[in-house]
């Protein structure tokens, strides 16, 4: 992937049918998607705001050690959900939407 912009960017991935894996990622914003497949991201930094979501899939995301609280919102109707990165949904300045309808959602600190 090449990129031009600051590392304040916003980086999007987008696909149909197939995966999104991405790993040392460096943005302002992360926006990662697709239907059939899974998203698998892995972040340097810790974006102010990162939504993945998939249809038929699982969603990953992995973030630093020493992140900073996320609002979070982490949804699948057939699967599991698993968040581990710090929260606080009143006071967070960083946001975090992930979502799949046929897989386990989760979201971890490296």
């Amino acid at each position: 992937m090449n990129r031009s912009g600051g590392d304040d960017a916003t980086v999007r991935f987008v696909t149909r049918n197939g995966s999104v894996r991405a790993s040392g990622l460096r943005s302002g914003e992360l926006r990662a998607a697709t239907v059939n497949g899974d998203v698998s991201l892995g972040s340097a930094t810790s974006p102010t705001r990162l939504t993945a979501t998939t249809e038929n899939g699982s969603v990953r995301v992995t973030l630093p050690s020493g992140t900073p609280s996320y609002d979070v919102t982490a949804t699948t109707q057939n699967g599991r959900t698993s968040v581990t990165v710090p929260t606080d949904t009143q006071n967070a300045r960083h946001s975090m939407t992930l979502g799949s309808v046929n897989g386990d959602v989760t979201a971890a600190q490296g």
